[in-house]
């Protein structure tokens, strides 16, 4: 992460998303990024939302100790903004009159009253196995580099090392941001939590 550095990206022209769902533009290169290790608040699985296609996030707690994953996640944040801003009648064409601020999905969860630390979600992969979703993203023990079961090991107090990639810049209906995924993530151990675990809706 130390060695990243966000000014080396750009942005692809916009252009139509799969399905006439919305518009993207994909971040170039696509840089994978390692992060320090940070603990998960709760345990991770695949689901689907409002029976959708199946999903999963990487939920990973970005504490006090984390500080340079802030800057970067919300450095990415910014030049996504800027670009939303650029080409607004290219990503909403409909809209007479877009305020993008109002309508961009902050890529770090905050707690409006310090209840919890700031989350970080980046998309996992996600297949099908005797009839039941799974996550797929590659999973090692960080100590021996042993293949593990994303499904069982994901759990709530997991310190975990992820390779993340911020893939595309989004505008879907009434909502933007910045879509993350993580191409492989390592097991360090186990931790307590630093804070109580979040209740709230994060939606798909």
């Amino acid at each position: 992460l130390s060695e990243f550095n966000a000014g080396s990206m750009v942005l692809g022209p916009v252009e139509g998303m799969y399905g006439g769902a919305g518009f993207k533009a994909n971040f170039k290169p696509a840089a994978q990024v390692a992060l320090p290790p940070m603990r998960i608040p709760w345990k991770v699985e695949a689901s689907r939302y409002n029976g959708g296609a199946p999903g999963a996030k990487l939920a990973l707690s970005v504490g006090g100790g984390e500080s340079d994953v802030e800057a970067f996640v919300q450095r990415v944040d910014k030049m996504a903004l800027e670009h939303i801003r650029t080409n607004a009648k290219k990503y909403f064409p409909t809209k007479k009159k877009v305020t993008v601020e109002d309508l961009f999905n902050p890529s770090l969860k905050e707690s409006s009253d310090g209840s919890f630390d700031p989350v970080f979600r980046p998309k996992l992969t996600v297949g099908e196995e005797n009839g039941s979703d799974v996550i797929t993203t590659p999973l090692f023990n960080m100590q021996d580099k042993e293949v593990l079961d994303p499904n069982v090991m994901l759990d709530k107090g997991a310190l975990v090392t992820a390779v993340v990639v911020p893939s595309h810049v989004y505008a879907i209906n009434n909502t933007a941001g910045v879509t993350w995924k993580v191409t492989r993530a390592g097991l360090e151990g186990f931790a307590e939590p630093s804070s109580s675990t979040p209740v709230f809706d994060f939606g798909g």
